[in-house]
């Protein structure tokens, strides 16, 4: 099989990223660096430069593992951070180190995270085309209004920032009481999240997220974050247990 298809498989992208990976000398073959001309299978052994370390990348004869991960806040999604904050991979014990990971969160939130050696997993919950919805819980100090939650369900064009797709949004029984007469979000079960009494909760719903976008939609509207907690991807979804023991075996 040609390394970019090979490489698609395995980490879950594009060919045309596997190529890009390629032309930067970021994949060695068998101890080589690549070219565009090499292929691949199961007994080739293939490192992949990533994060300023140089990782084996798992074959399809070795066994598919994942994890289910609550990541906390004041942590980044990375091996190695060039400001050395702690990272997932400091709290996450040494034998998941070898996994990649299903959708970034950023420093300052928190929530559910896929952690697994299978490239097509990670690719169906993070490609846009499989149509996995992620739902993020999302606390303000303000209820947002009707219009405004109109043109975020619309799709969003913020000046001089970019334009977002449609975004679903319903009300939670979380926090405040939301007087708007919003589509329902049955978010009971994660009252342990004990999310304020005097905050307004909203379940974002969102099918292709980009680099804190939802910050970045309250924000258009003069309000800051207070809380994000990711608790929904595609069928995995937040519980209690992974919320006290941080990580679960699937």
């Amino acid at each position: 099989m040609r390394l970019n298809a090979y490489l698609a498989r395995q980490l879950g992208v594009s060919r045309r990223n596997a190529d890009d990976m390629i032309q930067k000398g970021y994949i060695e073959v068998d101890g080589e660096i690549a070219s565009f001309t090499d292929i691949a299978d199961e007994n080739s052994k293939i490192r992949v430069y990533k994060n300023g370390v140089w990782e084996t990348l798992a074959n399809s004869q070795q066994k598919h593992a994942a994890i289910l991960f609550y990541k906390p806040i004041f942590t980044v999604v990375t091996k190695k951070d060039p400001q050395k904050r702690k990272t997932v991979y400091d709290i996450l014990p040494k034998k998941y180190h070898h996994m990649g990971y299903a959708g970034r969160l950023d420093y300052m939130s928190e929530g559910l995270m896929v952690f697994s050696n299978n490239g097509e997993l990670i690719h169906k919950l993070t490609h846009p085309s499989m149509g996995k919805i992620k739902i993020y819980l999302v606390s303000l100090k303000y209820p947002l209004k009707k219009d405004q939650i109109r043109e975020i369900e619309n799709g969003l064009t913020i000046p001089g920032e970019e334009t977002y797709e449609p975004v679903a949004i319903s009300k939670t029984d979380l926090g405040e009481y939301i007087e708007e007469k919003l589509p329902g979000y049955p978010a009971r079960q994660y009252d342990f999240l004990r999310f304020h009494k005097d905050h307004y909760v909203y379940a974002f719903h969102l099918q292709e997220g980009k680099k804190n976008e939802i910050r970045k939609i309250c924000k258009f509207y003069g309000q800051d974050v207070l809380r994000l907690v990711r608790v929904e991807m595609g069928n995995y979804k937040l519980s209690l247990d992974l919320y006290k023991r941080k990580v679960i075996d699937l």
